[in-house]
């Protein structure tokens, strides 16, 4: 998912990205390694087409809440912890708790990201897996265990 609405040129570009590193033809140096074995997965593994648009799938809100029950106290102190560290901020942006699944739990952020992340599908009760919406910050840390920086 792209943070800002993306034009169809913007796509082609990155469809025609995706396409050379996953077909071989092409490794692209000034891309992290981890974001080019997540495209290799989401078309290999996935069956994703990186040409397609994905929103994430929204969990019913029973669903969240038995999620967010299953945290215990750790959601509670992360809520704390996230709503300061928004607080901090002095640039657009926001901050997100997801559970293993990679369902967001939690998610907070600046004004001035507001429009980005509802544009972006970044709400509690998304689901942000690899493999439902392909490479992306929180579902290729999750399925690699290893923090990745994620650039639109």
């Amino acid at each position: 998912m792209i943070p800002r609405p993306f034009s169809q040129a913007d796509a082609d570009s990155h469809y025609q990205r995706v396409e050379a590193v996953v077909m071989k033809r092409h490794q692209d140096l000034r891309m992290d390694p981890w974001v080019q074995r997540s495209w290799m997965r989401c078309v290999g593994d996935y069956a994703l087409d990186p040409s397609k648009a994905l929103t994430p799938r929204m969990l019913e809100p029973q669903e969240l809440s038995r999620r967010i029950a299953a945290m215990g106290t750790c959601y509670s102190l992360a809520k704390a912890e996230i709503a300061r560290l928004c607080e901090s901020f002095d640039f657009a942006a926001g901050v997100s708790l997801t559970d293993a699944d990679g369902v967001i739990l939690l998610y907070a952020g600046t004004s001035s990201f507001a429009g980005t992340a509802r544009y972006s599908g970044f709400r509690e009760g998304a689901v942000w897996s690899e493999a439902e919406l392909g490479t992306n910050g929180m579902g290729t840390c999750l399925l690699t265990r290893s923090p990745i920086v994620v650039e639109a």
